[in-house]
């Protein structure tokens, strides 16, 4: 089986386990990651074939403090994999790109160009248009509200913030500096000043100047 028919055969596999995921990691954010995942690798020259497989199969597994959830992603991808006899020089970097995917304390950060491409692209899923519709999507979800001029965003991120534009302050216009690679990087910045442009209009709306 060549690589064109084993990405196809990954597509549909996550297709079906994740197209009616509503935790913010479903096939439609999936295939996002792996769009600029691919570009990417180009770009910066890493083993593209390593890096598409393992950002398709990212968020395959169960969802949970982020130790966990990297090791059950990995762990169902490599049993999924397994079907088309890939050697162990593919295999072990897919797990790894995987296993180090989340940006979390808890998780140690990727050593390889490959798996810095997987967590860079992981996060920029978080940034710019997508970004937005994501948080407000996430905060709704939770039952969070979207401002609250008396809570004021936290100096660190915490895990968890308490209102929509806190969570932009606190993280996502952040992210753009904490990418691994140069591209990435590059891409980022341009997502956070939309994002930037966006909250000052809608702080403008909410206190009335526009």
């Amino acid at each position: 089986m060549n690589k064109k028919e084993i990405l196809q055969k990954t597509k549909s596999f996550i297709k079906k386990k994740l197209l009616s995921d509503n935790s913010g990691h479903d096939y439609w954010h999936v295939i996002r990651v792996f769009k600029i995942a691919e570009k990417i690798a180009k770009k910066e020259k890493a083993n593209v074939f390593i890096v598409q497989l393992a950002a398709l199969l990212h968020d395959i597994g169960e969802h949970g403090p982020a130790f966990t959830h990297t090791k059950s992603c990995a762990s169902v991808a490599k049993t999924f994999l397994k079907q088309f006899k890939l050697t162990p020089k593919i295999l072990d970097p897919i797990a790894d790109c995987i296993l180090t995917h989340s940006w979390s304390d808890e998780i140690g950060e990727p050593k390889t160009i490959e798996a810095k491409i997987i967590a860079d692209c992981d996060a920029m899923d978080a940034v710019g248009a997508i970004g937005v519709i994501r948080t407000v999507q996430y905060c709704v979800s939770k039952n969070r509200p979207i401002h609250d001029p008396d809570i004021r965003p936290n100096p660190t991120f915490i895990g968890g913030s308490k209102t929509m534009v806190n969570h932009f302050y606190e993280k996502l216009l952040l992210l753009d500096s904490k990418m691994y690679t140069k591209t990435a990087k590059y891409i980022a910045k341009r997502r956070v000043i939309f994002m930037k442009n966006f909250l000052n209009e809608f702080l403008s709306e909410w206190d009335g100047k526009k």
